[in-house]
This record gives structure tokens, sequence and C-alpha cells, in this order.
């Protein structure tokens, strides 16, 4: 139940909701169950939409920038999908491997 907070905490952008998410339990790499969403986590989703600062907060809590949803993409390759160079700098010093 927790893990769906976070992830629609993440979804519309709700930076408190996911706090409170993982106050009760939610990991940080939950992965979305839907078939359209393949297994994305939190992260993908906050990339995509070019939250910095969600970015930011989720790495900081120990969002690992190199998993990968079950096509194999990871938040890097999403993030280019959002076209956002911030976002990218952010998780290259998170250390993206940009070769995955």
């Amino acid at each position: 139940m927790a893990d769906r907070k976070i992830l629609s905490a993440a979804i519309s952008g709700n930076l408190r909701l996911t706090q409170k998410a993982m106050d009760q339990g939610a990991s940080v790499h939950a992965r979305d169950p839907r078939q359209y969403f393949l297994g994305e986590t939190p992260l993908h989703k906050v990339v995509f939409h070019n939250d910095l600062s969600f970015v930011k907060f989720l790495l900081k809590r120990g969002a690992d920038p190199n998993l990968s949803e079950d096509r194999g993409e990871t938040s890097l390759i999403t993030v280019i999908y959002g076209l956002s160079l911030e976002s990218v700098s952010v998780l290259l010093e998170a250390k993206a491997d940009p070769y995955l």
C-alpha cells in the first residue's frame, strides 16, 4: 500500500506525500506494477517531469539512478524524454552510469 502511495505522489509531483509514504515504509525503489509503466520507479517518474528538487530529494534518500525499468531504461534515459539538462547533471553527479 505504501509503495502505491509513493508512486502516486511521484506522478503528481507531491513531495510531502512522498515523504509521508516513506515514513509509512514505502521503498524509494518501488516499482509501478501497471503494464503500461513497465516497472518504473519514483525516480523515473520524477525525472520525466523535470522536478529538480524532487529528483534531489529522492537521490538523497537513496534512490539508485542506475536501476532500470522492464525495458532496460534507467532514469538517465528517461530524463532525456523530458529534455532537462539540469536533471541530467544531477543524475550524473549521483553516479548515474551513461553506459547502462
